[in-house]
């Protein structure tokens, strides 16, 4: 069950610990589902299960490693980035770095282009925006709507080369700025932006990652500069009170010609929008990327994306509007850049609870229901077992390569530790999972030494692994946006190097009424329709 050499070596010490501690480290749900499957709870089968739950966060469970501490007399201490850590670390012949690693080397996915142009559809796309981004026109925003894997960063880059081009003949002070939700997004942004620069450019372009650690950057870069920035890197900078960071903030401002929004559609989220409108001068032009250009749930007044729609001055570019194309997810399947979409519901017969929850709480436009709905959702036996029998079948008989959208952390956990039970590869990466567990589980996918990746609120967005050709949502999803951002994990063609043909299997009770493919992809029409 634990596949990695190093956790492995613990299991003789955690398998001694006393039960109700192992219990303890472990939640009520994982426990009572275990001994619903008649699955063995004794000391070592427990210690496989907290290995596999905790991963590298095992001794920030601060009882689990008193109760360590003292069963190899040693004298108590906090566990942390510390000199004791490293030493008692070592002594259990354990490389401290894994523990304790604070900083993540990403890995991106990108394989370098071929060297021949762009499909035809991009071609057509990258024409508007390069003819937006170097008019003389007032038009300041544009918006550019291209499907999970179609290729919108590709095309913006390639928008992107064109700018550097013509600044070829003079010397430029210019800056490009990135913006994006995440650290693995701007670093998949910064290597994507290099692999084509150093192919077909030859102005030279400095290359600046403005986040995480901001205040060890002194000053921009003086001439042509691309810097990439996480909003809420942007965001703190934009209300800090160090001088040093007011000015840098102030030449950016100055300098800033082209202002790249990834994952378009949160700008109106209050904070994206501050800090996109401190860094437009009159000077600059902003152009959103996104698949889902809207931010309304099912069967909600399209208010929002109305909004979205002024922000960017109703001005939006797509393959309808660029090439002519009705049905941009049909034309792209079988121009074989996506995979064609087999939907499979899955009933559970499982019925959500709503009693003494108001109607306008149930869930926002996030898809995010209470805390205790979730719970009832994770919990549930004979949901989980109905969810994993389907799960057995998928993966032991059809061989398929899994990707799951667990409802929660815990659920997450419970999905995964049933999985293992019924020997099938699984791993887990959530947002209590440590920075090397998420690399090694996430790494372990790619290169198919593990078969079915089980997540919770990390993978809709910016994880690519072509090979996958089954999407299981199990979380309750009532918002198109997230919904269009998990099946398209799974949407990559045999000319992207992925699969002709992938599975999304819904849970039905998870489900309300949502658009297939190719609907979520109009879904927010009628809000920029003026």
């Amino acid at each position: 069950m634990i596949e990695e050499d190093k956790l492995k070596s613990l299991l003789p010490v955690i398998s001694r610990l006393p039960a109700y501690v192992l219990q303890g480290a472990l939640s009520k749900d994982i426990i009572d589902t275990l001994r619903s499957y008649n699955f063995a709870t004794d000391n070592y089968s427990l210690a496989e299960i907290v290995l596999m739950v905790k991963g590298y966060n095992i001794f920030q469970d601060k009882e689990l490693f008193q109760e360590v501490l003292e069963l190899r007399s040693e004298k108590k201490f906090t566990f942390g980035d510390n000199k004791k850590s490293r030493l008692f670390l070592e002594s259990l012949d354990l490389d401290p770095d894994d523990f304790l690693i604070t900083k993540i080397n990403y890995e991106t996915a990108i394989t370098e282009p071929p060297l021949s142009t762009l499909h035809p559809y991009q071609q057509k796309i990258k024409a508007h925006i390069s003819r937006f981004i170097t008019s003389s026109e007032e038009e300041d925003s544009l918006m550019i709507q291209m499907p999970t894997g179609a290729g919108k960063t590709r095309v913006a880059m390639e928008s992107i080369y064109d700018f550097v081009r013509i600044r070829t003949h003079y010397e430029s002070n210019d800056v490009i700025f990135w913006l994006a939700h995440t650290d693995e997004l701007c670093e998949q942004a910064i290597q994507s932006f290099l692999i084509g620069y150093e192919k077909i450019c030859t102005t030279p372009v400095n290359v600046l990652r403005l986040w995480g650690n901001v205040n060890k950057i002194d000053k921009i870069p003086e001439g042509l500069t691309f810097v990439v920035c996480t909003f809420q890197s942007a965001y703190s900078m934009l209300k800090t009170s160090k001088i040093s960071v007011e000015s840098m903030l102030s030449e950016l401002r100055s300098r800033m010609r082209l202002l790249y929004i990834d994952e378009a559609h949160m700008s109106l989220a209050d904070t994206f929008e501050k800090t996109i409108d401190f860094l437009s001068s009159s000077k600059t032009k902003k152009i959103g990327l996104t698949a889902t250009p809207g931010r309304d749930g099912i069967n909600q007044e399209l208010i929002n994306t109305k909004k979205l729609a002024e922000f960017f001055n109703n001005n939006k570019i797509d393959i309808t509007s660029a090439c002519g194309i009705a049905d941009p997810i049909t034309f792209l399947q079988e121009e074989g850049i996506l995979s064609n979409i087999n939907f499979e519901p899955l009933n559970t017969g499982f019925k959500i609870d709503f009693a003494g929850i108001k109607a306008e709480d149930i869930f926002d436009v996030n898809g995010k229901l209470p805390s205790s709905i979730i719970e009832q959702i994770s919990s549930d036996k004979e949901r989980n077992k109905k969810i994993i029998d389907h799960i057995i079948d998928l993966g032991k008989y059809e061989k398929k390569k899994i990707l799951i959208f667990a409802a929660s952390v815990d659920h997450a956990n419970i999905l995964t530790a049933l999985l293992n039970t019924h020997d099938l590869s699984a791993r887990c990466v959530t947002s209590d999972s440590s920075i090397a567990d998420r690399r090694n589980n996430i790494k372990s996918y790619k290169d198919g030494t593990t078969q079915i990746l089980v997540n919770y609120n990390v993978l809709s967005t910016g994880f690519d692994e072509p090979k996958t050709d089954c999407i299981i949502i199990t979380r309750p999803t009532f918002s198109v946006v997230l919904y269009s951002q998990m099946i398209g994990r799974g949407l990559r063609g045999v000319a992207n190097g992925g699969t002709k043909d992938c599975l999304v299997v819904n849970v039905v009770d998870n489900i309300l009424n949502q658009p297939d493919a190719s609907d979520a992809y109009k879904y927010f029409e009628g809000g920029w329709n003026g």
